[in-house]
Parts: C-alpha cells; structure tokens; sequence
C-alpha cells in the first residue's frame, strides 16, 4: 500500500501517544505519531521563562515517587534528581489566614480534621447515586457545615483538580481518592517531588528513541475513518494508512477530528464538559525572599509557591481562567506578592489552548472521560491521562492508559496470527 502504511498511527505526541509509540515500536509495529503542534510533550511542556535562562514545567511539574512507579522509572532512564517543596503552607481564606503545615492544620483546627473525616467517610461509604452529577461544592457543603471549614478543604482540594469547584464533580474527587491508596490525606497531602530536568525534557528524550521518522510535527488530523484494511487518517489533507490508531488527544479536544461512527459523542460541547480543568499556569522570577506556598479561595491566584535554583528565585502559580482573564502575569504576581520584585513573568493558558482546550483531567458535571472511551473501537482507541483506569490527570494515568492501549494491539495482533 505504499510508504504511508503504517500498523499503528497515533494520533498525539503527549506522554501517552510517545509511551506507546516506544512500547509498540519494541515490539516489531511500524508506528507513526502525528503531532499537531510543532514540539512533543503535549500538557508536558518545558521552555524558558522570557527573559532568563531557566527552564520551567509549564504543564505537569509534579510525581509521587512511592504512588509513580513508571515516572519515577523514566527519571531513572533518562536521568537527573527528584526535588522536594517545602512543607510549610500559608492557608489564607475568607474568615482566616494562617502558617501551617498539612499535618499542622488537622492538628489545630479542629473542624478541618472533622470536614476531612467526613470525606473519608463519604468515600467509604455507599456512592451517592448522584456523583457524576454532583459537584465538589455542593459535596464539600452537604459533609462540612462550617464555612470556613469547606474554604480550608475546597483550598485543599484545589492543588488536585484544578477546577472551579461548582464544575469538578463528586465522583471526580472520589477517583482521586481511590487512586491515591483511598486515604484523603494521601491525597491532599502527598509527598511531591519535581524534576530537576523538567519533564518536558523526558518527552524529548522518548521521542529521540523512537525510530527515525516515527514523530510528524504539524501534522494536524482532521479526520479518521475507516476502510477495508484499517484506517484512513487525513491531517494537512494528506491521508495516510494504517491497521490501527490510536487517539491520544485530551479530550476536550477531540471534537477536532471527525472520528468514525459507532464511538461516543464527541462533539464540542460534550467534549469540552468531561474535563473542567480550566488552570492557567504561571511562572515569575523574582528579588527578594522566597514566598511561602499558599492556598487561597478567592484570590485571583490559588495556589503559589517558589522554587530557588542556581539563577534565582522563581515562583509559580495556578488561576482559573475566569479569575485573571485579560490581566497580565506580572500584575498578577506583583498583586499576590508585594514584598518581592517581579523580574520577569509569563503565564500558559491552557483552556484557550487549541491542542488542549483544558488543563489537566478534572472530572466535570457529564459522563466520565474514563467510562465512555475504556473500550477497543474495533481497533480505534482513546488513550491518555484523561481516559485513564487510574491517575486520570496525572502524568502516570497517561503511562498507564499508553501500556493498557500496547497491550491490547500486541494481544489483538498475536490473536490474528493465530488465526491465519
């Protein structure tokens, strides 16, 4: 059928299309990548803060090494160091502000540790028949009754899905938790651990071991459809062939590509409602004292905290969208933090990204990504942290969802040999 025959194209150069790419590529299949943007990684993205040398995780950032195996795998292959954040947590939300580590606050304030244990309970107990419909608010104010109690814990939950609380869903928190041991202060308080590469710097190096050619850039899938030996994937009007592909775009994304029937609905607007991360990720290099991580309600930025390398001082932080559109990332930090000098800052927004039109995987108010795309679409699969059967939204959930997608094409493959 020529040279644009491929086994397996796929659709996506993120973690997941790059791990199973490599994984397929091992094991004797002809893989192609087709990447819309012109660099891989995906919502791994590492480049240079404008205006200095230091390279920063505009996108993911973070591991739990004892939760992260194949992660913390990756960093073992292709080297550097793991690095802790501080501990120490300024909690500032409306009726208080305070200095306190995680393990502090569940010992000092009474009704945080009660709020947590009625989560824990709720997690425990029978699903309520609601869930996916539920949002995290209404949850967090059906089990917490103080008020400043639910803005200590919705300040606590934020850092995980990064999302408007009225728009994550129950059942959302509920697969953070079960992902993360069923213990909610495992999951509001891992041990966090960035990379001293920055993992953008891993994406690059998977692609690099790919076989020559196996990785398209601007090559932008338009469509996927069937035909008598597979499939016809068409990006920059070109087609190209393949026995299987698989999908590995965030979801609210997919209702860029005319996909073939007999898959769920993807159009735009169930799309862009199963994820409802809407974080705008910002990075400043600064003069002065490196601040304190801090969670707020309220403030226009959520989270924040520093990270001091040897050209200085930078921090970071997460908005939600509708909280800083039309301001610029410098008057954000020079607000947030009075006492240091902004030296430089930038911001990526991601819910306005065309590749993503989300930030990471935040179950919203809709069926579950995970639910709808679990399954093998005679040869057609979603994959990625989005859909993934555990740690959807985290780079391990892409890792996973990449292995599940390589080992059913390995086993579906073997199956036909057998069969011829």
């Amino acid at each position: 059928m020529g040279s644009s025959w491929h086994d397996v194209i796929i659709v996506g150069a993120g973690f997941a299309g790059l791990h199973a790419a490599r994984l397929l590529s091992e094991r004797g299949f002809s893989v192609r990548i087709l990447e819309a943007q012109g660099r891989v990684g995906g919502r791994t993205y590492s480049a240079p803060l404008e205006g200095t040398n230091q390279i920063v995780d505009w996108g993911a950032e973070w591991v739990i090494p004892d939760m992260h195996p194949r992660v913390c795998a990756l960093v073992k292959e292709f080297g550097g160091e793991l690095e802790a954040e501080p501990a120490e947590i300024l909690w500032d939300v409306p009726g208080l502000k305070v200095e306190a580590s995680y393990a502090d606050m569940r010992q000092n304030h009474a009704g945080f540790e009660a709020g947590l244990a009625a989560i824990q309970s709720w997690f425990e107990g029978t699903p309520l028949p609601d869930e996916q419909h539920l949002s995290q608010q209404r949850l967090v104010a059906r089990l917490v009754p103080d008020q400043v109690d639910r803005h200590l814990i919705n300040a606590a939950i934020f850092p995980l899905l990064g999302a408007n609380p009225d728009e994550a869903s129950a059942y959302g928190l509920r697969e953070e938790i079960r992902s993360h041991g069923s213990n909610i202060h495992m999951t509001l308080a891992p041990t966090t651990l960035r990379y001293d590469r920055n993992f953008g710097a891993i994406a690059e190096d998977i692609a690099a071991s790919l076989p020559v050619c196996s990785v398209q850039t601007h090559a932008c899938v338009s469509e996927v459809r069937r035909s008598k030996d597979g499939f016809i994937v068409t990006s920059n009007g070109e087609a190209q062939l393949a026995r299987f592909v698989l999908i590995a775009a965030p979801v609210a994304a997919l209702h860029f590509i005319k996909l073939p029937e007999g898959l769920p609905d993807t159009s735009e607007s169930t799309c862009l409602a199963m994820n409802a991360g809407r974080v705008v990720k910002l990075w400043a290099r600064i003069s002065g004292k490196a601040p304190t991580t801090r969670f707020s309600v309220g403030a226009p930025l959520r989270l924040l905290y520093s990270w001091e390398t040897p050209q200085g001082i930078f921090i970071s932080a997460q908005a939600l969208l509708e909280d800083i559109s039309g301001r610029n990332a410098r008057d954000l930090f020079a607000e947030a933090c009075p006492e240091v000098e902004i030296l430089s800052a930038d911001l990526q927004d991601w819910p306005t990204d065309r590749y993503s039109n989300a930030s990471w995987m935040a179950a919203g108010l809709s069926e579950p990504a995970g639910r709808l795309f679990s399954n093998d679409f005679d040869g057609l699969r979603v994959i990625g942290g989005d859909v993934s059967s555990s740690w959807a939204g985290w780079m391990e959930g892409a890792l996973i969802s990449a292995e599940e997608a390589a080992e059913s094409l390995i086993n579906h493959s073997s199956r036909a040999i057998h069969r011829v």
